[in-house]
Formats: structure tokens, C-alpha cells, sequence
């Protein structure tokens, strides 16, 4: 659909465009670039578990839980 749900100005400064992206382009720019996404995303999920989930009610608590342990399995065996 043409659309890029990533950082225009961390792309921009990775050296990377739009283009690069949409075309699938895999490089050694894009490697280094999705790495620092992965790490960034490792830092708010924890974050969000140690901070935010013990702060919703009890029911939603385990249900939001869950929903972040299959994202976290996935980028931590990256």
C-alpha cells in the first residue's frame, strides 16, 4: 500500500529512503538500522512491563501481559 510506519528522520539518517525501503531493498545500512529498532523495541517493552502493566486493572493486567510475550520471544532471539 505504499505506506512506511518507520522513523522518517532515523531512515533519513541511516542513509536510507523510502525507496530503499518499499523496493526491499536488504543492505548493510538496513541491517544496522533494523538492529537499532529492534534494541529500541526491547527497551520500551520492558519498560512497559516493569511500569505500565502492574498499573491496569487485574483482568486486563494478564491479557496484556501475554499479548507482549510473543513480540519479546521474537526479538529476543535476534
Amino acid at each position: 500500500m505504499g505506506r512506511i510506519y518507520l522513523p522518517q528522520d532515523e531512515l533519513l539518517a541511516a542513509g536510507l529512503s523510502d525507496d530503499d525501503v518499499l523496493e526491499g531493498k536488504v543492505t548493510d545500512k538496513w541491517r544496522k538500522f533494523m538492529k537499532s529498532q529492534i534494541e529500541r523495541a526491547k527497551v520500551l517493552i520492558d519498560e512497559g512491563e516493569s511500569s505500565m502493566i502492574p498499573e491496569l486493572n487485574v483482568d486486563a493486567r494478564w491479557a496484556t501481559w501475554a499479548f507482549t510475550l510473543v513480540p519479546k520471544q521474537n526479538l529476543w532471539m535476534s
